[in-house]
């Protein structure tokens, strides 16, 4: 049989509708998901209309690549264009009094956007663009009910209703199918399309890595079993929506409805490959903010699964969380024999870490203008509706701990939360090894809560180990959750008095320390409640280096400048507020944060507070304020003895099965 070869010509958009490239375009499962946002969306409309002022001829939209089947072409470059286009219009169509046939004014829009529809109540009807991995989106547009379709589907149609007088739609509709152009390239059928669709990314087309791993992974299940690949396409791309919670199997059960899953065990949703399709799906999908991103969140998963007697990676495989090298951590590691079976495990994997992460790691709702990461459940105990999300229960250690090691142990400037790899395979055998539900989040959440805390405190531990290292260190596969006799020497924490060198995670165990210590609590109530942790990353002097009052210029304080007891941590934007006023001055502007709500810092709020530091050395309380060696070095004492009892607190362990 002869071969057909590539070809490639320029097309007017109004072409597909009059020429043999009148067909539906799908989009193949190793595509990712419509991702375009408003700023994209309005660029490319902004050119639009820039043209129709300037009364432009044409504009040229760059190449649509497809691969030619007979009712159709697998469109394997230009989703985001031509799919925007296509939104645009189904929106002229609803604008139209939600047209359901080819006449009038935007008869074209019509027919770009619907194929072989002519009877409105027929099932013959089609989307020109269509998504087989996600029917009920197609469903929705057919329908003109854009609430039910993905977030960002639906974010591009707010953004027309935002973006559009109705006397402009006409013109645009002119327009487009007038004087917009693209490069149509037909791929010939030697050409193999997963492949070429990696292969772009060296060719100017930005992919991302998730999205080349998923295509090459994808490719091994297709080239076994092509019935199987769309499901495993809806799974992985499931996944990747990090800021919303996974559908995975979660269904509302009138009978007990009262936990996410309780009335199924893990087990059953894990090995469920279907995504539940909510029947209440004219509520908008809960967005949230999570504390890592999709390739993160794969270098994790992978990084427990290298550990695992299965034959999946090559000998002697260490994964290291880095995204600037995410297929060289991922894919590349994998072992050069792989199979279809074996990329299935992965996806299920992912699928699997995926539903533990969205139970047991915070998050923060998007609409939250307090900016407090929480852990999440679906299902009030009196409520029916499929997205009505409350805070868990008996949760608010373990929120803090979490809350804390977000910011103390994201990892080198860059969120990847490495603690996350022995925390999610934790919960796993917490969870599948005990057959636990889903729903009894807050039954092991002291557990937890411990577990997290042994972790950081074996981390810390082997941190001054081995002299500080500004790294994470990490932590033997044969760690276990048992009681350890920390051993730490006097001189242990010496490398904290380095000035601006001092390394941020001692600040950040600290503030985690004193807001959990009773005596501090007792003292700071009606302050404590305010504290949030954040990421800041700026070391203050509480006496400047280059104080107005003159105290900085004294020998004995110039001894205990840079001491720990001297420093704080905060953002680069307090930290200019304080700059180099005196001790009083610098107290006036801390108050007046408390004033708003704020506290910024727990060390500060005892330096600013605590009347302790304000006594000479009988005990007499001075009649000016000052900050000075003397209170200094008994701050830092007061500072350093939360940081070892830290480690003498956390003997409370919880044990392994």
């Amino acid at each position: 049989m002869e071969q057909i070869k590539t070809i490639s010509q320029i097309c007017k958009l109004g072409d597909i509708l009059e020429s043999e490239f009148n067909k539906i375009f799908i989009i193949p499962p190793y595509q990712r998901l419509y991702t375009w946002d408003k700023e994209q969306i309005k660029i490319l409309l902004d050119d639009f209309k820039n043209c129709i002022n300037d009364n432009s001829k044409t504009h040229f939209i760059g190449n649509v690549v497809v691969a030619n089947n007979e009712d159709n072409f697998e469109l394997v470059d230009g989703q985001q264009r031509l799919s925007t286009i296509f939104f645009l219009c189904v929106y002229m169509c609803f604008k139209n009094n939600k047209m359901q046939e080819a006449k009038g004014e935007f008869e074209k829009a019509y027919k770009f956007a619907f194929v072989n529809s002519e009877d409105k109540n027929s099932n013959n009807h089609k989307c020109r663009i269509r998504m087989p991995i996600r029917e009920d989106d197609e469903n929705a547009i057919w329908n003109y009910d854009f609430d039910r379709t993905n977030t960002n589907i639906k974010l591009a149609f707010d953004y027309f209703d935002e973006y559009f007088e109705d006397n402009e739609l006409k013109s645009f509709c002119n327009f487009i199918f007038t004087n917009v152009r693209f490069n149509l390239v037909i791929l010939g059928d030697q050409v193999e399309l997963n492949k070429y669709f990696v292969r772009m990314n060296n060719t100017g087309v930005q992919l991302n890595g998730t999205d080349i791993l998923k295509a090459r992974l994808l490719k091994l299940i297709s080239d076994n079993d092509k019935s199987e690949v769309t499901e495993y396409a809806r799974i992985f791309d499931e996944c990747s929506q990090m800021n919303y919670f996974s559908d995975f199997g979660f269904v509302n059960n009138s009978e007990n409805n009262n936990m996410i899953g309780e009335s199924q065990k893990i087990e059953k949703i894990i090995q469920g490959h279907k995504i539940s399709k909510k029947e209440d799906k004219k509520k908008e999908r809960a967005e949230f903010e999570s504390i890592i991103d999709f390739p993160t969140f794969i270098l994790h998963v992978f990084k427990i699964l290298s550990k695992s007697s299965e034959k999946i990676f090559k000998e002697g495989t260490q994964i290291s969380i880095k995204k600037d090298k995410f297929l060289e951590n991922t894919w590349d590691k994998l072992n050069d024999n792989l199979n279809a079976e074996q990329v299935k495990k992965i996806i299920e994997a992912l699928k699997e870490y995926r539903i533990i992460f969205d139970t047991f790691v915070i998050k923060r709702k998007a609409d939250d203008d307090e900016n407090v990461y929480k852990l999440w459940n679906r299902f009030s105990k009196n409520s029916n509706k499929n997205d009505d999300w409350h805070e868990v229960d008996n949760t608010t250690e373990l929120k803090l701990i979490q809350n804390y090691l977000r910011v103390a142990r994201r990892g080198d400037n860059t969120n990847y939360h490495h603690f996350l790899t022995h925390y999610l395979e934790f919960c796993k055998k917490r969870i599948l090894e005990s057959k636990t539900y889903l729903g009894t989040l807050q039954n092991k959440a002291e557990e937890l809560k411990n577990y997290l805390k042994n972790l950081d405190t074996a981390l810390a531990y082997k941190s001054l180990e081995e002299d500080s290292t500004n790294s994470l260190l990490d932590i033997t596969d044969n760690f276990k959750n048992e009681n350890k006799n920390y051993e730490l020497k006097d001189n242990c924490f010496n490398f904290l008095n380095k000035g601006t060198n001092t390394l941020h995670y001692w600040f950040y165990r600290l503030e985690y320390y004193l807001l959990t210590d009773e005596n501090f609590k007792k003292k700071h109530k009606d302050d404590i409640e305010k504290y949030r942790f954040r990421y800041v990353n700026s070391v203050e002097h509480v006496l400047a280096q280059n104080d107005v009052s003159g105290l900085a210029k004294q020998e004995e304080n110039q001894e205990v400048l840079d001491n720990f007891g001297n420093l704080v941590l905060i953002t680069d934007g307090e930290n200019s507020g304080f700059s180099n006023k005196p001790f009083n001055e610098k107290q006036s502007q801390f108050d007046s944060y408390l004033k708003k709500g704020l506290v910024i810092s727990l060390k500060l709020l005892d330096i600013y507070k605590n009347e302790e530091y304000q006594k000479d050395d009988k005990g007499n309380i001075l009649n000016n304020k000052i900050w000075q060696k003397t209170q200094i070095e008994k701050h830092q004492n007061a500072m350093l003895g939360v940081l070892k009892d830290s480690f003498f607190n956390s003997q409370e362990q919880v044990k392994n099965n």
